[in-house]
């Protein structure tokens, strides 16, 4: 029993993300945005995030399941903040920004379809941040509530990658252009 428990948890985390926290050092005014840089603060957010979930498969109490899914609340809150950042950073540099993608810039469009990319990641990471709040709401039977879920948070995860993907190949394929 206790290793169908170690399981199930193992499969709850893995789809859960435990820490952020990344702070985003490139904000800046006009075209002194280092779009290069912000890509990578959101990127480090979301590699720091995914690695912790690797580590969070020793969960087997309902407190430390409910501290995780509290935590994760938290660290998504924090990754829409990095997001909306990056969103805004967009904005204030559009005016100046190219309409094509150049070596020093990436075009307005190709800047929000990353956003996008981030922003689609996010909500279905927020989609497996529900089920778990709806599992630690099932005191006593919190476990066999990950258990039933696991499908579809396997599905969410799955969708979240599928935009992330295309804009991890785009921001490649700019920073190959770019000589970054």
């Amino acid at each position: 029993m206790a290793t169908m428990k170690k399981l199930i948890a193992v499969v709850a985390t893995t789809f859960l993300l435990t820490s952020c926290g990344q702070k985003d050092v490139a904000s800046v005014s006009g075209m002194d945005l280092d779009f290069n840089a912000k890509v990578e603060t959101v990127e480090l957010g979301i590699k720091k995030l995914e690695d912790s979930v690797t580590n969070s498969g020793e969960i087997l109490s309902l407190e430390d399941f409910e501290k995780l899914t509290g935590k994760t609340g938290a660290i998504l809150d924090e990754f829409d903040d990095l997001v909306e950042t990056f969103l805004s950073d967009i904005e204030l540099a559009s005016a100046k920004l190219p309409t094509e993608d150049t070596v020093e810039n990436p075009s307005k469009l190709t800047l929000l379809s990353w956003a996008d990319g981030y922003k689609s990641w996010a909500y279905y990471q927020r989609q497996n941040q529900l089920i778990s709040e709806e599992c630690v709401s099932k005191a006593g039977g919190w476990m066999g509530c990950v258990y039933t879920k696991v499908q579809a948070q396997i599905d969410n995860a799955k969708s979240s990658r599928d935009k992330l993907k295309d804009t991890i190949q785009g921001i490649e394929e700019w920073r190959k252009l770019a000589g970054k």
